[in-house]
């Protein structure tokens, strides 16, 4: 068993599906080569089984960096490799991604009843 840690960027939206009876949230992961900026990046195929894939996938989405722990098969296929890492733990890093399409608000921190210093009785 090859265990791996990453942290990195999804390239789009994470899928749900099922498999028998088990559900199973399948996304793909960027992971930047930090000493050799020049370099393309690693995509990691990642599968999160079970009721948790369920409860993040509203978060997995395009841009989202993640933190990601898990079990690594590498298989080769018409001269190709492909990383697949069958995931263990699973947290998101970082802030919200830079989106315009998102329901987010920032709350409103103006107060239209803000005092002066001469009002506090204090």
């Amino acid at each position: 068993m090859l265990k791996l840690s990453i942290i990195g960027n999804l390239i789009k939206d994470a899928e749900n599906s099922e498999v028998g009876a088990t559900n199973v949230t399948k996304f793909t992961v960027a992971v930047n080569n930090r000493r050799k900026k020049d370099e393309s990046p690693v995509f990691i195929g990642c599968s999160l089984w079970g009721k948790r894939g369920n409860g993040l996938l509203p978060y997995l989405r395009k841009g989202t960096k993640v933190y990601i722990d898990g079990e690594l098969n590498i298989r080769l296929s018409q001269g190709k490799t492909y990383h697949d890492l069958n995931v263990s733990e699973c947290e998101l890093v970082g802030g919200r991604p830079a989106q315009n399409n998102n329901n987010y608000q920032a709350p409103n921190t103006s107060n239209q009843n803000d005092l002066n210093d001469d009002e506090i009785p204090f």
